[in-house]
């Protein structure tokens, strides 16, 4: 039998669950996010890219219900947590940091109003473009959208890049436009 993350399923048919879903699984089940991972690591060289990444556990819970007051809009809440290898934007060392995303997601028709969709706060809004959905799909975004621009180490002791510090003393400060005032005034006058 196929896990019913990966199925795909009408809206209607989500919001009439009566439970959560509670999935756990690995890095490998999500290609957007695998594939960000594995162009981060291809700027290792072979021998220190590490092997086990598309392993590492991703654990996701999810509930459907019809969002009150909104008809036909089904409301997706739940929340994600990943182990992410990523290499340190700093030190270019590989690292792993967990990332976190609290889903709350509006499942829309491509045709509702643009209107409608503003009123809906604290949710954000996913337009359906098909019938149907597959609730990996809606991690899947919700995790790329958690993940950093450019990963970094959590603190500097976690990091290996040097420490640079700046002294202000006997240090030459150009201030190009400190006189224009002054400069203006000359002008005009």
């Amino acid at each position: 039998m196929a896990n019913p993350i990966f199925e795909r399923y009408l809206p209607k048919e989500l919001a009439e669950l009566v439970q959560d879903v509670e999935f756990t699984g690995k890095i490998s089940d999500l290609p957007r996010v695998s594939e960000i991972i594995e162009a981060e690591l291809d700027a290792l060289a072979e021998p220190e890219r590490p092997r086990q990444w598309r392993a590492a556990p991703v654990d996701i819970r999810l509930a459907f219900s019809w969002l009150a007051g909104h008809a036909g809009m089904l409301a997706v809440d739940g929340r994600a947590a990943a182990t992410i290898t990523a290499v340190c934007q700093r030190c270019l060392a590989v690292f792993e940091f967990a990332v976190v995303t609290e889903i709350r997601m509006v499942l829309v028709a491509a045709t509702t109003d643009a209107a409608q969709q503003e009123s809906i706060a604290g949710y954000d809004v996913w337009d359906l473009d098909e019938d149907s959905v597959r609730p990996i799909d809606l991690v899947e975004e919700s995790l790329v959208m958690a993940l950093p621009f450019a990963p970094v180490h959590d603190s500097a002791e976690n990091c290996a890049a040097p420490v640079e510090t700046v002294s202000s003393e006997g240090a030459d400060i150009v201030r190009p436009f400190a006189d224009l005032r002054a400069k203006m005034e000359n002008r005009d006058n």
